[in-house]
């Protein structure tokens, strides 16, 4: 994982030093988190919620890479800093209600290509350091770590406005979060 982070960190002033663009962006999102009845070891659970609604904010360098490409179009390469908020998970365990929340701080590199007018398919790759805090029978628990994450979606450039769609996939310990978001972002 460190490296991961050291290679970023080696990219991004090529990147600040090439054709490259500052962006801001905001998206909603779709969370769901893999947890069952399977996790509590024949224990009686009543109700899992493992989804919820809530948000992320993004910075980041795009790099127009049409002077490197015989394409017509634009392809881009950048690296994105972020924070998202996963929302809250609950599940009633042995009449006990448990609850959970996550978040964290990101760093990836994100790449499109033009497939149609406008139109970009993306990826991206990276690092993601995150918190969870949990609450159960009146005790607080708090577990933090790193682990990776990697997505896809749909860029659609309007002049300096791209309206981003994707899934991205992030991994907490042994738990997987599939995260479907919505939202812009604006070149600066």
């Amino acid at each position: 994982m460190k490296a991961l982070f050291a290679t970023l960190a080696l990219v991004l002033p090529g990147l600040a030093l090439a054709d490259s663009a500052p962006y801001l962006g905001i998206q909603a999102q779709y969370s769901r988190l893999d947890i069952s009845t399977a996790d509590f070891q024949q224990q009686p659970v009543a109700n899992i919620d493992n989804r919820d609604y809530r948000y992320a904010v993004r910075i980041g360098l795009q790099n127009d890479l049409r002077r490197y490409s015989a394409k017509a179009g634009r392809n881009t390469l950048g690296v994105e800093f972020g924070y998202i908020d996963f929302g809250e998970t609950s599940i009633t365990v042995n009449g006990n209600k448990r609850r959970g929340d996550a978040d964290g701080f990101e760093l990836a590199m994100i790449g499109s290509t033009e497939v149609y007018y406008n139109t970009h398919l993306y990826g991206r790759f990276g690092g993601f350091s995150w918190n969870a805090d949990g609450t159960f029978t009146g005790y607080r628990v708090s577990v933090d770590g790193e682990d990776l994450l990697a997505g896809a979606g749909i860029l659609y450039f309007i002049g300096p406005l791209q309206i981003r769609g994707g899934y991205d996939y992030y991994k907490l310990e042994h738990h997987r979060l599939d995260v479907y978001s919505l939202g812009a972002q604006f070149r600066f």
